[in-house]
């Protein structure tokens, strides 16, 4: 018989670089989320984003409020804008939610004839306002 002496890895030490490596992949894991670079855009540019999205989504004021806007949708549906748990957000019934800001404070509405001027107040004491021109929802009900 012929004995053949091949230089081969042993089983333990097949395992000790199976365990450096799972070590190695768990390490690199829970330190990817310290490097994330969290970037939200300012505050004005957030509202002028909202503002844009629901005036392309034709909405209609239904009713205003200090704190809130009701607005109908062209299908008949009625949505809120409003801040929850710190985020704007427009939420409907049977509509779901959209999220527009998060880390809002503070959110008011100042009614004028011709259009409605929304105040935010972020953190950091991040201020914005813009103005939204929608038509008046007709009064059925």
């Amino acid at each position: 018989m012929i004995n053949r002496k091949l230089p081969a890895f042993t089983i333990l030490e097949t395992l000790i670089a199976l365990g450096v490596t799972g070590l190695l992949f768990v390490t690199i894991q829970l330190l990817l989320p310290c490097f994330r670079v969290s970037h939200e855009p300012p505050l004005d540019m957030a509202l002028r984003a909202a503002i844009y999205q629901i005036t392309t989504q034709k909405y209609a004021l239904k009713e205003i409020l200090p704190h809130e806007l009701q607005l109908m949708s062209h299908d008949g549906k009625k949505m809120t804008l409003s801040i929850v748990k710190n985020r704007l957000q427009l939420s409907g019934e049977g509509a779901g939610q959209v999220i527009f800001i998060s880390e809002v404070t503070a959110f008011h509405v100042k009614d004028y004839a011709a259009y409605v001027q929304l105040e935010l107040s972020g953190q950091q004491h991040q201020q914005a306002t813009e103005v939204l021109y929608l038509p008046r929802a007709q009064m059925d009900d």
